[in-house]
């Protein structure tokens, strides 16, 4: 019988994990095969293409890998490059079928990861399809030049630069706060944070911007000199919680095999002492 049950809970053990699922708005990991990514449709919750507008959009093999903490990111298909044409931009944009509604006193979580190329011409912008919303730069756009991740604001051109080099494969998270003054926002950002279930005590930066009504455009650019080096881009998210845009790894099916042989082991020694008088 002891040997049946054991069976039996190592079959259960054994057998195919289901990948932890967190409550996205929408996830991009960019599952699609080397090349241009103009007019690619997939991942979840968009409700249009990949339209690049300027430049080139393309498509790299392999994920992007956040550093430090953040290396436990789960992630999935391929990554990003857009680089600059004769007009020295380039930029793609997708928008969200349910944009985040500004509803004041509300909270959304946004995800990317990013790596920068040593300049300051990088940018993953969210917005309201117009001048209202938030950028994460690879570097400041006004007074000396900093290459640093830096979170700016698309309406004033307010930006706050982090201590963090725009150089390191990064994962940058936003929380933002809708206030109820109804005029402006509040962006915390995070930069690789360690996957889990709650946000660090506090971002690494933060930017008051004026009030979007809603959030549902994204712009992956890069406005340098043509044919320069480029920003590259990889496993956007966005989610009601900081869990949902910051996935925690899965347990490998081997460690769960372990833990729970480990467990049962130790139940059965513990009911062996007993029948024995000891314990």
């Amino acid at each position: 019988m002891r040997r049946l049950i054991l069976f039996g809970v190592a079959a259960a053990l054994l057998a195919p994990v289901p990948a932890a699922r967190a409550q996205l708005i929408a996830y991009e990991s960019f599952s699609y095969p080397p090349g241009n990514l103009n007019g690619q449709t997939g991942g979840t919750g968009f409700a249009t293409p990949w339209v690049t507008g300027f430049g080139t959009a393309t498509v790299l093999s392999g994920s992007l890998t956040p550093s430090g903490s953040a290396a436990g990111l789960p992630t999935a298909g391929n990554h990003v490059s857009v680089v600059p044409d004769i007009s020295t931009l380039g930029s793609t944009t997708r928008t969200l079928t349910q944009p985040v509604a500004g509803t004041a006193g509300s909270t959304a979580w946004l995800s990317v990861v990013m790596l920068g190329d040593g300049t300051n011409s990088g940018a993953f912008t969210v917005s309201d399809g117009g001048f209202r919303g938030f950028s994460f730069t690879t570097g400041t756009a006004s007074g000396p030049p900093t290459i640093r991740w830096t979170l700016s604001d698309l309406s004033l051109g307010g930006e706050v630069a982090s201590s963090t080099p725009s150089t390191v494969q990064s994962l940058l998270v936003a929380r933002v706060t809708f206030l109820t003054d109804a005029t402006h926002d509040r962006v915390d950002l995070f930069i690789n944070p360690p996957p889990g279930v709650n946000p660090p005590p506090a971002p690494d930066v933060f930017l008051s911007v004026l009030h979007a009504a809603t959030l549902g455009t994204f712009e992956l650019a890069t406005a340098s000199p043509s044919g320069t080096p480029t920003t590259q881009f990889d496993e956007i998210r966005i989610g009601a919680t900081f869990a949902d845009v910051v996935a925690a790894p899965v347990p490998e099916p081997s460690t769960l095999v372990l833990v729970g042989a480990a467990g049962l082991g130790g139940a059965i020694v513990r009911r062996r002492r007993r029948r024995a008088g000891g314990y």
